[in-house]
């Protein structure tokens, strides 16, 4: 069986479209364009965007959202019963004094950071993969394998940044994690936003104008345009929050209306200091003119006004995210099987794509061994509390009996009535004189 590569396949296919020798590798028909290889050239090209890689990217994906949800709702839960859950133990002191809740959301929050690692680095190694194999193929013949794998990433785009919202306090105390992952994020972006704008322009493949009047393909050009904006509004919305703790949101609205009446307070101060046309020059040479000025003052205010909203509020709204999060997520569950069953990807099963199968449970044995580890150092300090609690207790009982003792030698002779028992007991005196 003979093999061509991308390149001369793609340059053959305009001079032997109907020449039947090469049907067995390639043919076109209508106004599309579709290229058939051999089993192997196809099964070699199915390893980055087969059926076994979308399913393990829905599987994780759904995990992953799921978990956020499930854990916005325990965090949202214990923010409203801490004041509660203090009171109790101050009234009903034990020897442990760890909330169970917070125990739990603990462990869900070292099982959402694994799967939030997860998604973000398969997803930035399926795209530099696909960049690799896919490009010229996709873009010089109309393949699909490219597009599979874009909206894939895409997709764990939107997964990941709920792990942001979900674990916005972990970040907090970690900010260089938290920085090297908006690293991270933006260079996906990037890299999907190249992939996007070829997506919407119909010069890259071979005969695709004559598809641009299908409703499907409008359809996929309007997601292309809805990922693009979507995808970045999604990254603002998700690492602000992580650099901008409640404190420094108080203190930039404080210094912003300081500085809303700052101008009018100088006018009233110094009203004749300066001409009126020397302050109207100077003030659009300083504000208008400097566009990282304005740029930063229109970013203040976006952050201002959004974490007014979300950071002042304690928790995000669970309902309404989880709303918003069903949505998604049922737009892009049909969105993965629409181009499993219009691509033919059921068929196309290779080894290669059994190992994001197997990476969706490395997660999983994270969040055993955490929760092993925690109930182990549980034991052990329970073990350690009951101990000096009997060391304590025997040390108390110990005393308890020194002072009987004590009390018994020094107590009784003094405050015991005379008793006329023996002769030598008659002869002592234990009554008080009385002139004392």
């Amino acid at each position: 069986m003979v093999t061509v590569d991308d390149s001369s396949l793609c340059n053959d296919i305009s001079l032997h479209k109907d020449d039947p020798d090469i049907a067995g590798r390639h043919y076109c028909f209508d106004a599309k364009v579709q290229t058939t290889f051999s089993s192997k050239s196809h099964a070699d090209h199915m390893h980055g965007a087969g059926p076994g890689v979308l399913a393990a990217f829905m599987l994780s994906s759904i995990l992953t959202l799921l978990l956020s949800v499930f854990t916005l709702a325990l965090q949202h839960f214990e923010h409203l019963n801490r004041t509660n859950w203090i009171t109790q133990r101050l009234k009903h002191y034990s020897p442990d004094p760890k909330n169970p809740l917070g125990f739990w959301i603990e462990q869900l929050e070292l099982f959402v950071l694994a799967l939030s690692d997860q998604q973000l680095l398969t997803g930035l190694l399926l795209l530099v993969c696909a960049y690799g194999k896919y490009w010229s193929f996709s873009l010089r013949c109309g393949g699909n394998n490219m597009w599979h794998a874009v909206d894939v990433v895409c997709f764990s785009s939107l997964t990941h940044a709920a792990t942001l919202l979900t674990l916005r306090s972990y970040f907090r105390r970690h900010r260089i994690l938290a920085a090297i992952r908006v690293l991270f994020m933006y260079i996906i972006y990037i890299l999907l936003l190249v992939a996007l704008v070829h997506i919407l322009k119909p010069d890259h493949k071979v005969n695709d104008r004559p598809k641009l009047a299908s409703p499907m393909a409008k359809f996929w050009h309007g997601a292309s345009y809805i990922e693009i904006i979507g995808i970045l509004v999604l990254y603002l919305a998700t690492y602000l929050p992580i650099f901008l703790s409640k404190e420094a949101m108080k203190v930039r609205i404080c210094l912003a209306m300081n500085a809303n009446e700052l101008p009018a307070a100088l006018a009233a101060w110094k009203p004749y200091q300066r001409r009126k046309d020397m302050w109207f020059r100077e003030y659009i040479r300083a504000s208008w003119f400097n566009v990282y000025k304005v740029i930063r003052s229109r970013l203040t205010k976006f952050a201002v006004i959004f974490c007014q909203y979300y950071v002042n509020a304690g928790c995000v709204p669970v309902l309404g995210y989880a709303g918003a999060v069903t949505y998604y997520v049922a737009f892009g569950l049909g969105f993965m099987g629409l181009k499993v069953v219009k691509n033919n990807l059921t068929t196309n099963w290779s080894f290669g794509q059994l190992l994001p199968v197997f990476v969706v449970l490395l997660p999983f044995h994270t969040l055993i061994g955490s929760i092993a580890g925690e109930c182990r150092s549980i034991v052990c300090l329970s073990g350690q509390r009951l101990i000096v609690l009997d060391a304590r207790q025997q040390r108390i009982t110990d005393e308890e009996k020194d002072d009987g003792a004590n009390s018994m030698v020094f107590v009784l002779p003094i405050n015991t009535p005379a008793t006329p028992s023996t002769s030598e007991d008659q002869s002592r005196d234990y009554s008080l004189p009385s002139n004392a």
